[in-house]
């Protein structure tokens, strides 16, 4: 049984997230301890969490055999849940009632073959971030050189079909593109599409996310990219994720992961705009 069923929303005033993503994981389980049937478990390598005010040595990434390492998992709620339900499967697992795969997703992109994106784009954290620098006009410099990874969502579809057929000694996977683009990349192909956005210094970028902040409109769009910045308070960053394992038992099954280029990027900012994710009144 492969479950890519959630609450993606991170943020819920109720108890949704924990009804969808944790009860009813734990229904999951129970039920496939009584049939004796395998549960693939889609989750997300963003269990790996935050590391605040320097809790965890700087550049500290999550293994596939890791799940607490002492990083912040609480502060999100979609995070947590999908943290607490990973929880449950590897209890199950280690005590030998559950025959379990997890697959640990990243970043969810449009289709490899035709640029399409997923109905529930507006809900992924990444094109939320790409939102608020659309609105700002504004991308600080000092993150050019950042990483970023597209995972197509029909080869992650494919490597979700070849990992959930492994060996019962291996539980957890990292199902993330292996080749990654900088954010520059990104923001230079939003550029060659004709949509502006300046690359400024540190400093203009904060006053102008400031200045977002006041305006209500723009406030919604700008959100998610001041959960990011450093504060007085705390100093908060993701904690990163390695795929080695991953990529090589992949590589062993005969599957690679496509190489991110500009032609695909670019195809997906058009997919995006064709579906309205750029206009102002979506802001």
């Amino acid at each position: 049984m492969i479950n890519c069923a959630a609450n993606v929303k991170h943020f819920a005033a109720d108890d949704v997230l924990n009804k969808i993503n944790v009860e009813g994981v734990k229904n999951l389980v129970a039920m496939c301890e009584r049939k004796n049937a395998r549960l693939i478990q889609i989750s997300t390598v963003s269990v790996a969490g935050d590391n605040v005010n320097d809790s965890l040595p700087h550049g500290k990434v999550m293994s596939e055999n890791e799940l607490y390492f002492g990083q912040d998992v609480i502060s999100n709620k979609y995070v947590y849940t999908k943290f607490l339900a990973e929880e449950n499967i590897l209890n199950e697992v280690g005590k030998g009632r559950l025959d379990a795969k997890i697959i640990r997703v990243g970043n969810l992109m449009s289709r490899q073959s035709d640029g399409e994106f997923q109905i529930n784009f507006v809900t992924n954290a990444f094109m939320r971030d790409i939102r608020g620098y659309v609105t700002l006009g504004k991308f600080p410099v000092s993150e050019a050189d950042s990483p970023v990874e597209f995972s197509p969502i029909d080869e992650v579809a494919k490597t979700v079909v070849i990992l959930s057929g492994t060996n019962s000694d291996f539980t957890v996977f990292h199902s993330c593109n292996s080749h990654v683009v900088q954010f520059g990349d990104v923001i230079h192909a939003i550029n060659r599409y004709g949509i502006k956005i300046d690359m400024v210094s540190e400093k203009i970028f904060d006053d102008a996310l400031r200045d977002a902040m006041t305006d209500e409109k723009k406030s919604k769009a700008v959100a998610g990219l001041i959960a990011y910045r450093d504060t007085d308070k705390n100093r908060r960053e993701e904690v990163g994720y390695d795929m080695t394992f991953t990529v090589k038992a992949l590589y062993r099954l005969g599957y690679k992961w496509p190489i991110t280029g500009d032609e695909y990027i670019e195809k997906a900012i058009e997919a995006l705009d064709t579906l309205g994710f750029f206009d102002e009144d979506q802001f």
